[in-house]
């Protein structure tokens, strides 16, 4: 045990450098190190310098190196290139780093991390993943279980600050350039964690270095790779397109000025990621055939081809319940009801004749899923002095939706991602202060903001008076838009039953934390504050929703068959088999939390 030897770590990246004086045990401590490549350098009077190279520091890592010095002079010094690998046997905590190259040279469709995060030990992968990776997907990443902990209990932070809102959903995820790399801690024994019952997903974005790097990819996927399938090749339709390009670069280095050298002192790393993808899903509905919008139903087969007779509600006899059909099985036009009829003029006509004497799933059409992103990430690195760095990150990716357009722009299109809009952003702000060779302190703030609508635009602003609603009801309505129309489970509905809903949720995070030795005890201490907001605004069905069911047209309204009755009927007679109208609030809440930790190393 050597007190006062001058122990100097240096960035081998940039450059810089962070010292600490051994205390009379022999104990030193450099914190809040940047994950990266170091050079360890110990001088002590009447010793040999001691040097070892390529010391490779990972992300909330903690290392114990002791360095063996020989009595001799400091001129002289003891090099040491290849050592073992470095254990962290300061923690009990367990993990498993994900470095630079195997995030990028892993195959990894969609580009998402939590694809190689999944792969390791006490990671499983749960039911919440539906699917797709990549990086508008955030809800995967509550998709795993650590160390048998439950899926969405996990701590997920990026560059050390919260990257979760309230819901403890991801905002946002950095792309595989950004990173630097990430870890995942199954077991977190260190005192500074807490709030969660799962594991710690850390993940560490690059910096810039002394020297300028960058890269540029270009991954495709495309439907002349792939087979139709099957219900385009049964409605006669070509195979679906499909084009996939996730694009992006990351550039970063020394930020040159005229007459100003900043070497050593400033850094950028510049990221972007970009997707352009068209895919198909293939829509199968059932709409009226053009004689029955105008109330002749005398084509109306079930599936065995058998006549199904609809039957005048207004003839109910209240004895026997039984019911005359109408002549013809055609419902007269004085007797069709103007809203419905208005309603039904929105519909398309069908595609294909449909399935059997039915006529059933006589719309099919590929219907285009139109999404993208750009993500953008920016960080600065400033070396005030030796005592003093700090570094500042944004990101966010904006993302944009347009899926499953059944009946193209007019008002009642059913579709409830017409479009669905989303964008996660990230801010960190992050000092770190040496006070003296065994105090340091740490400064951390952030924001994570997630920002979502989701809903149908084409009927946003309708007025229901135009269908011929009494302007009385349409007065009590909270917002216009197009109503919803539920014709039985066999017909197409008429109108989204999705409008206009919007998220903005915010988590505001503060940290500092103050590392201090003391004779043979290394001290953490530290804070922690939280406030999450959560603001909803969704109006809901504000002007209506309303289902038809065959009951009011079918021979006996309490007991149903396959030989009478249609719900397209009962629409067109406008008697509603149920409906509601909602009359929702605007909720805004706010969660604050705070924890403080003390933890001793001896």
């Amino acid at each position: 045990m050597i007190p006062g030897a001058t122990v100097t770590i240096t960035s081998l990246e940039r450059g810089t450098a962070t010292t600490a004086i051994s205390n009379e045990a022999g104990i030193y401590v450099l914190g809040f190190l940047l994950p990266g490549r170091y050079t360890l350098a110990v001088e002590a009077s009447g010793f040999k310098r001691y040097v070892r190279e390529n010391i490779e520091l990972g992300t909330a890592a903690k290392t114990g190196i002791d360095a063996v010095l020989e009595v001799g002079a400091v001129a002289d010094t003891v090099t040491v290139r290849e050592a073992t690998p470095l254990l962290e046997t300061e923690s009990a905590s367990n993990g498993q780093i994900i470095a630079t190259k195997l995030l990028v040279d892993i195959p990894n469709n969609g580009r998402n991390f939590m694809q190689l995060a999944w792969a390791l030990p006490g990671v499983i992968k749960t039911g919440r993943y539906w699917g797709s990776m990549e990086l508008y997907a955030t809800g995967n990443t509550g998709g795993a279980a650590i160390s048998g902990g439950r899926q969405s209990e996990n701590e997920f932070l990026i560059d050390g600050v919260a990257g979760v809102r309230a819901g403890r959903s991801v905002s946002h995820i950095p792309s595989l350039d950004s990173l630097q790399e990430f870890k995942v801690q199954t077991n977190a024994y260190d005192s500074q964690y807490g709030r969660f019952g799962g594991g710690v997903i850390s993940l560490s974005t690059k910096a810039g270095t002394n020297l300028f790097h960058g890269s540029a990819y270009e991954h495709l996927k495309n439907d002349k790779l792939n087979a139709n399938d099957w219900a385009a090749n049964k409605g006669g339709e070509p195979r679906p397109p499909f084009r996939n390009n996730t694009f992006g670069f990351s550039f970063g280095g020394p930020v040159l000025l005229p007459k100003i050298d900043l070497r050593n002192r400033l850094f950028f790393l510049l990221s972007y990621e970009g997707l352009r993808e068209v895919s198909s899903d293939t829509a199968q509905q059932t709409v009226p055939l053009p004689a029955q919008l105008n109330g002749d139903f005398s084509g109306l087969f079930n599936s065995d081809g058998q006549l199904v007779q609809i039957y005048d509600p207004l003839t109910t006899n209240p004895q026997t319940l039984a019911r005359t059909a109408f002549p013809g099985n055609q419902v007269p036009a004085s007797r069709i009801n103007p809203i419905a009829q208005k309603a039904a003029s929105f519909l398309p006509a069908p595609r294909t004749s449909g399935d059997g004497p039915a006529h059933l799933y006589n719309y099919i059409l590929p219907t285009p899923d139109i999404n993208g992103y750009d993500q953008w990430i920016g960080r600065l690195d400033l070396i005030v002095n030796r005592s003093n760095q700090v570094f500042f990150r944004y990101g966010q990716t904006p993302y944009e939706e347009t899926r499953g357009i059944l009946w193209g722009n007019n008002v009642a299109e059913p579709s409830g991602n017409a479009p669905l809009l989303r964008n996660g952003r990230n801010w960190v702000l992050d000092w770190t202060s040496t006070f003296n060779p065994t105090t340091t302190l740490d400064v951390r703030g952030g924001l994570t903001r997630w920002e979502a609508f989701s809903g149908n635009r084409f009927g946003l602003g309708y007025d229901p008076k135009q269908l011929g609603f009494p302007a009385s009801l349409v007065g009590q309505f909270t917002y216009l838009q197009f109503p919803r129309f539920t014709v039985g489970g066999t017909y197409a509905p008429i109108g989204s039953s999705t409008t206009a809903n919007t998220e903005v949720d915010d988590t505001y995070s503060l940290q500092p934390n103050l590392n201090k030795v003391w004779g043979r005890h290394v001290l953490k201490s530290g804070i922690e504050l939280r406030v999450y907001n959560m603001n909803r605004s969704g109006p809901g069905l504000a002007s209506g929703s309303y289902s038809f069911s065959k009951g009011f047209t079918q021979a006996n309204p309490s007991r149903g068959d396959s030989v009478s009755g249609n719900e397209f009927a009962s629409f067109l007679l406008g008697y509603p088999a149920g409906g509601s109208v909602d009359r929702n609030i605007d909720p805004a809440y706010s969660f604050r939390y705070w924890a403080a930790y003390l933890q001793d190393d001896w």
